[in-house]
């Protein structure tokens, strides 16, 4: 005990003899200044993250939801209208949690694909795409709604 005892007294001595002195009197002052300094630059950065972030997100959403193309005649824009309902639906069948599906649902959609995929490589007219992709459509919200309907049966008590 008289070891850490002998310590203490020590440290003691050798801050009792460093010198003292009065500091600046607007050192206060210019310590405040440089810490507001970097809280706003921090909250500048923080700032433009926001917004690019804000900015990028109503660019996606102006993309997504965006008019059809002015050039497109009015059976194209409804092919598009189309298409785009069915890339909704297939996101949205995606991201729930399903079995397998429904087999002849599923081998349907599959072969509206390939009628799909056939139609565009001989470059067929919006009258011809439009039936096809409203097909597409039908055979999603039906594998959705057999999702559904299985969920409902399996919850069920």
């Amino acid at each position: 005990m008289s070891t850490s005892h002998g310590s203490i007294a020590r440290v003691q001595a050798m801050l009792d003899n460093l010198p003292e002195f009065e500091p600046d009197a607007a050192l206060w002052t210019r310590i405040e200044a440089a810490r507001a300094r970097r809280r706003g630059a921090r909250l500048a950065v923080r700032s433009a993250w926001w917004g690019a972030g804000i900015a990028a997100a109503l660019a996606v959403v102006v993309l997504r939801t965006g008019a059809p193309d002015p050039g497109l005649s009015a059976d194209e824009s409804g092919t598009l209208a189309w298409q785009r309902q069915s890339e909704a639906l297939e996101r949205e069948w995606l991201a729930g949690e399903r079995a397998p599906g429904h087999a002849p649902a599923r081998a349907r959609l599959l072969g509206i694909d390939g009628a799909l995929q056939a139609a565009y490589d001989r470059g067929a007219t919006a009258d011809e795409l439009e039936p096809l992709w409203r097909q597409r459509h039908a055979a999603l919200r039906s594998l959705i709604d057999h999702d559904a309907a299985r969920t409902a049966a399996v919850t069920r008590i």
